[in-house]
């Protein structure tokens, strides 16, 4: 009888075993790895986040220092203390952190010598700034020692791009201001927006007008050098009316001057008030034919006058028009001592009432007509400074406050010193100096001359809340929310200031929008 042995497995237990061994060796290997990688991820996106802000700040920091040295040092120092702020030393156990190319400034018209953070660079578009800059950060393993890998670097760099400007801050200094108080503080705002800028690459120039107006410093770099605007700024004073299609004009010739299409061309308009004078030539009664055949009536030397008539208020009421007044009032302060910066244009004789001639009806020739345009010219006789001749026209009884200021029969139907002619008289001078402004404005927004355009920013003070200013000020800044705004002209932007407590944060919105930096 045979016995039957029964078959036994071999068995594998040792096996598997030794295979769990392996696998949780390889498990935790993995665990470890993505443990290392996610903290280096982490670390990569808050470098990330520290040399973008390096870039963005230390490029602000150009406004900053007189002197390309001042600026260089400034600029390096907002570096350091960015990178530490965002990224210190221990965080994400993060060590050696540091730039790996220290941040620098690169564009096509930075001078030789300029020093160490700026480089001369052709490749950059002209017109334009690069702030490069790239750092690195040692992030010891946790696990990833095991295979021999003791530490990763992580790197990341960015690069923030600005484009420089040209610009003309125009400053309503017109009588009202002073009467109202609040000059002071449209001095300290005034000189506060300046100070944002590069006084190297950026070109800023000052505009301020009343009655008459001046280009107080012709646009270019260094504004900030001895103080040189801020000191021009102190010395204004105000008084006078508000011509603001002259200060407007000024600033648009300026930017003419300069010829640059590359940079941001820029006009910042500053008022508290509706404009109520306005430059023109004007047909006047020649020498010898006096009105009325009375020789103790006004007369000119010539039929046509280039001068500023303007509107001037009995109270808070429009009530009459005179002038014959210089376009050109002189660098600050104007006429020191004066209650006013009027100045009689030369050739006309027996204006009686001192410097406001408020007798001027008596000099229109009504059968010739008044002036429905402007041949406004730029030269050396406005106070260009190294420019020929730069002539625009300008349309004055075009626009949309043309029910005041076409001027029909009834502005002169009345030569006596009776209010209700006299405020016909002082509504159509408001209406067309209306209407000359904003055509000057739309004009600069339009000209090819400027590359896209001039940017216009209109701040209002104050009296701005009276409708038809308001309506007045989004149509010069060709404001979104104007009733005439168009995509064809650049869009500006119209910011009120209720008060002046208001005035600072207007020109800090109106910096903002200028200065735009781009990673």
């Amino acid at each position: 009888m045979h016995r039957h042995t029964r078959y036994q497995r071999p068995t594998r237990r040792g096996q598997a075993v030794l295979l769990i061994c392996i696998l949780s060796v390889l498990m935790l290997g993995m665990a470890g790895l993505a443990v290392d990688l996610v903290l280096a991820y982490a670390a990569k996106a808050q470098l990330t986040l520290a040399i973008d802000s390096v870039s963005l700040s230390a490029m602000r920091a150009l406004e900053r220092g007189e002197s390309y040295s001042e600026q260089g040092a400034e600029v390096t120092r907002i570096a350091d203390l960015m990178l530490s702020a965002n990224f210190p030393t221990g965080q994400l156990l993060g060590k050696q952190i540091h730039f790996s190319t220290s941040p620098k400034i690169y564009g096509p018209s930075i001078p030789a010598g300029a020093g160490s953070v700026f480089v001369q660079d052709s490749s950059v578009p002209p017109g334009v700034r690069e702030l490069r800059v790239a750092g690195e950060v040692t992030i010891p393993t946790l696990f990833m020692r095991i295979f021999g890998q003791n530490s990763l670097t992580i790197r990341s760099s960015a690069t923030a791009a600005r484009q420089d400007v040209n610009l003309a801050l125009v400053i309503d200094r017109s009588g009202s201001l002073a009467n109202a108080g609040v000059w002071d503080d449209v001095q300290a705002a005034s000189k506060a927006f300046l100070d944002y800028f590069d006084n190297n690459s950026d070109r800023l120039g000052l505009i301020s007008f009343a009655t008459s107006a001046n280009v107080d410093y012709p646009i270019g770099p260094g504004f900030k050098t001895n103080n040189t605007t801020s000191n021009l700024i102190d010395s204004m004073q105000s008084k006078g009316g508000t011509n603001s299609a002259l200060g407007l004009w000024l600033a648009y010739g300026e930017l003419l001057r300069l010829g640059d299409p590359n940079a941001l061309n820029v006009i910042v308009f500053f008022t508290d008030g509706q404009p109520t004078a306005l430059p023109a030539s004007w047909n006047v009664r020649g020498t010898g034919n006096p009105k009325y055949g009375n020789s103790d009536n006004p007369t000119c030397s010539s039929t046509n006058k280039t001068a500023v008539v303007q509107a001037f208020s009995c109270g808070s009421t429009p009530c009459d028009a005179g002038g014959l007044n210089q376009l050109i009032a002189g660098p600050p302060p104007v006429k020191p001592g004066s209650n006013d910066d009027l100045v009689l244009v030369s050739g006309c004789n027996k204006l009686s009432n001192g410097s406001q001639a408020l007798n001027v009806e008596y000099l229109w020739d009504e059968t010739r007509g008044l002036p429905t345009q402007w041949s406004a010219v730029y030269d050396a006789s406005m106070g260009c400074v190294g420019c020929t001749s730069i002539a625009r026209t300008f349309q004055i009884t075009t626009g949309p406050y043309s029910a005041y200021s076409v001027f029909q029969s009834d502005m002169f139907s009345s030569y006596s010193p009776s209010y209700s002619s006299g405020q016909t008289r002082a509504n159509r001078i408001i209406g067309a100096s209306r209407n000359l402004a904003l055509n000057v404005a739309q004009s600069a927004q339009s000209d090819a001359a400027l590359g896209a355009g001039a940017v216009v920013y209109a701040i209002g003070l104050g009296s701005a809340t009276v409708s038809s200013n308001e309506d007045f000020l989004l149509r010069v800044a060709n404001d979104e929310d104007s009733p005439s705004f168009t995509s064809a002209r650049p869009q500006g932007d119209f910011i009120f200031a209720p008060t002046v407590n208001d005035l600072q944060s207007a020109f800090d919105k109106v910096r903002s929008h200028v200065i735009r930096l781009t990673r």
